[in-house]
């Protein structure tokens, strides 16, 4: 038998830190490396106001542009970018498919 056919399959332990920081990012930066793909993930960093709409309307425009500060970096092969595609595709239809089935269960649905 070759190497190659005495491979060992071992079962993954999937594991996360329980100090994992959790950061919301609204906004992704696709970056393409020599032989990696880089993604950046932003929050859009909205400065406190409060008023009457056209005050605050003012007091933005003023402000002359918006932060969005990196939460995060991720490097990755592009071989697996397909597959986090793939991922990503399934979490959405999994979120869109739990929230169609909850406006299904609202009284006056029909």
């Amino acid at each position: 038998m070759s190497e190659e056919e005495q491979g060992v399959t071992l079962p993954v332990e999937w594991h996360v830190p329980e100090g994992l920081q959790s950061r919301y990012a609204n906004h992704l930066l696709v970056q393409p490396g020599q032989n990696e793909i880089i993604l950046f993930f932003f929050e859009t960093q909205i400065p406190p106001f409060g008023g009457p709409t056209e005050a605050n309307r003012e007091y933005l425009l003023k402000q002359g542009s918006v932060r969005f500060e990196c939460v995060g970096k991720m490097i990755v092969a592009p071989q697996i970018v397909p597959e986090i595609i793939q991922a990503l595709q399934t979490g959405l239809n999994s979120y869109t498919t739990g929230k169609m089935n909850e406006e299904r269960e609202r009284p006056g649905y029909e």
